[in-house]
């Protein structure tokens, strides 16, 4: 069960992305035609860098999604999660130590 959860937090959070990167999108096509509105002469240039952009997000993303689903790279994601872990946790143990050891208790 707490699998499950966690894939419906993933998706939520990859939902949050979507939603955010469209968002972004409507704020540069807003720009784009303010810009165009303008007379700027580079309309075409801007018009095919967006594009490029969008596609290669979109490419990107895709790829995402399909290695989401890839329980080989699940699993390297959960073992590179827990080696993070594991170096944050020894980290700010030696920190700690330290920190001890610089403050003494009076």
């Amino acid at each position: 069960m707490r699998e499950e959860s966690a894939m419906t937090d993933t998706r939520a959070s990859w939902n949050d992305v979507g939603t955010q990167l469209n968002e972004l999108g409507l704020k540069l096509q807003l720009h784009f035609e303010q810009a165009a509105a303008e007379g700027r002469d580079d309309e075409a240039k801007v018009k095919e860098a967006l594009r490029a952009i969008g596609d290669a997000v979109e490419k990107a993303f895709g790829a995402l999604g399909a290695a989401a689903r890839d329980d080989a790279v699940r699993e390297d994601i959960k073992d590179v999660g827990g080696a993070v872990s594991e170096a944050l946790d020894a980290t700010f143990a030696e920190l700690g130590d330290r920190f001890r050891s610089v403050v003494k208790p009076r």
